[in-house]
């Protein structure tokens, strides 16, 4: 799939970068910003990714922390379980679409 379509099929209206910081817009009218850290290398991909999940949490850092942490404990997914309780975590924080 290309990168084009696989953004458009997530909802992706636009990306901006300026600098190190991404914005992301989507159809939904939502928008993302994600910042990359003063000594951190900047990374689109992540700019995207990371800007994505901030305009999907519609500005809940709180629960896209919890579901962050949750996964980075976890640190394997495995078993359906492990599934299920990722499923849990992301739909605190964003209607889930499934690919």
């Amino acid at each position: 799939m290309k990168a084009k379509e696989l953004l458009k099929n997530l909802g992706v209206r636009k990306v901006i970068f300026n600098g190190k910081t991404t914005i992301v817009y989507l159809t939904t009218g939502e928008k993302g910003v994600a910042h990359c850290g003063e000594h951190d290398e900047f990374d689109p991909v992540v700019g995207i990714a990371m800007a994505y999940l901030a305009a999907e949490s519609q500005g809940s850092k709180r629960e896209l922390k919890q579901a962050t942490d949750y996964m980075y404990r976890k640190g394997t997914f495995e078993t359906d379980e492990d599934f299920r309780g990722l499923d849990y975590a992301l739909s605190k924080i964003i209607a889930f679409k499934p690919f």
